[in-house]
């Protein structure tokens, strides 16, 4: 009778145990990256009684992680981060290294990344060098800008029309002695801002002397020719030659800009292969200007921020160009169920996860990153109802088990009277 009540009594705990894990998976039906847990029941060490084995009861053996994917939710903020697969986001503070699946980030007054604890995302600087071979650190992104950046190379194609009039440059008249002009700005290694302008004058049926000009005030007229050429174009108006050595781009030297070397590219020239027809043309019709490129700029602040599917943190400078600053990381286990739970959506790694083996999003078997997103708890309201009423069922079995058992004692003490 004993062993009834015990096995009873057994059932009773795991019983209740399990419901307080069904409660708390439905208390977290809202929590962002949240895991359900489900309970594994064993029974207990049966009790030899010569050839019979006498089952003890049943107790819960493990509580694990259910490790598939939530479902995604759009925010409308950039640090709203979601894993698009496996993986974790690595978060540090001063109790150490954690674990989450919950992307709910935001920059404190450091410019650092931080959970809504204040434990700081862990990633990579990839400003001057793109590797994930580092150790991850902070993400910071305090007193970020970016540099200025000279000018290097600048792409200009335009239609030139074959029925303008054949005319002599003159540098210090270069309006009423060209056909056509255009202007860009280019860059010092300073970031100063500089002003080109390109005179282009008929000299032949099919050829033209093309003159840049630095127009700063304080540089006399003579002095401002910077790099001089000549476009040759075929019968179809194809582009065939330019510049001042060969056929193809030049790298001239600019003494306003203190020497700087730019080089000029007027597009692709016809070969046997290539029409030639895309870059700058000699066709019948209005001077125009098709494109004019240049990869210098001025240094810029960080105005904004976006997050990749890669993980890459890019910034939006106020000179409108963009720079990747950071990758963030994302580590994984041999067994993510064996992760150790410590609340506020955190888990550490233990003997039964494994060590933790890092990567970027996207790489090694790792999610990609989904911004202005969230990931929520996959717990599934109706399996988890299912669970508590079969627990709740088996609840009343057990007590209705010991009930049972007391009167079975009861009756055996009676026999006594």
């Amino acid at each position: 009778m004993l062993g009834c009540l015990s096995s009873g009594i057994s059932g009773l705990t795991a019983n209740n145990n399990n419901m307080s894990i069904i409660a708390n998976n439905i208390a977290n039906i809202n929590t962002p990256g949240y895991k359900a847990q489900r309970a594994s029941f064993a029974d207990i060490l049966s009790q030899q009684s010569g050839n019979l084995e006498i089952g003890n009861g049943v107790s819960i053996s493990d509580v694990s992680s259910i490790q598939s994917q939530g479902s995604f939710s759009s925010t409308n903020s950039v640090t709203d981060l979601a894993i698009d697969g496996s993986g974790f986001f690595i978060v540090k503070g001063n109790d150490g290294t954690f674990y989450s699946r919950a992307g709910i980030f935001h920059f404190d007054n450091e410019g650092k990344l931080v959970t809504p604890q204040g434990l700081v995302v862990q990633g990579w600087d990839i400003r001057e060098q793109e590797t994930s071979a580092r150790l991850p650190s902070d993400i910071n992104l305090a007193n970020i800008s970016l540099p200025p950046k000279s000018s290097e190379n600048l792409t200009l194609t335009l239609n030139l029309d074959p029925n303008a009039e054949v005319s002599t440059f003159i540098e210090i008249d270069p309006l009423t002695t060209s056909n056509y002009s255009n202007s860009t700005s280019v860059y010092d290694s300073l970031g100063n801002q500089h002003n080109i302008t390109f005179y282009f004058t008929k000299t032949g049926d099919s050829t033209w002397e093309w003159n840049a000009l630095l127009e700063e005030a304080g540089i006399p007229d003579d002095e401002k020719l910077q790099a001089t050429g000549t476009l040759t174009f075929d019968a179809e108006g194809a582009l065939i030659n330019y510049g001042t050595e060969g056929s193809g781009p030049t790298a001239h030297g600019f003494a306003g800009l203190s020497d700087q070397q730019i080089t000029i590219d007027f597009g692709a020239i016809k070969t046997d292969e290539y029409h030639g027809f895309a870059g700058t043309t000699q066709f019948a019709g209005n001077f125009s200007t098709l494109s004019i490129t240049q990869d210098g700029y001025e240094a810029g602040s960080l105005l904004k921020i976006s997050i990749t599917r890669e993980g890459k943190i890019q910034g939006l400078f106020t000179n409108q160009h963009t720079q990747d600053i950071a990758l963030i990381a994302l580590a994984d286990f041999t067994s993510p169920d064996g992760l150790k739970q410590m609340g506020n959506n955190l888990y550490t790694s233990s003997m039964e996860s494994g060590q933790a083996f890092i990567n970027p999003p996207g790489a090694g078997g790792k999610g990609e990153i989904s911004s202005y997103t969230l990931e929520g708890s996959n717990v599934d309201l109706a399996t988890e109802f299912m669970k508590m009423i079969i627990t709740q069922r088996a609840f009343q079995a057990n007590s209705r088990m010991i009930t049972t058992a007391d009167q079975l004692i009861t009756e055996i003490v009676s026999l006594k009277r």
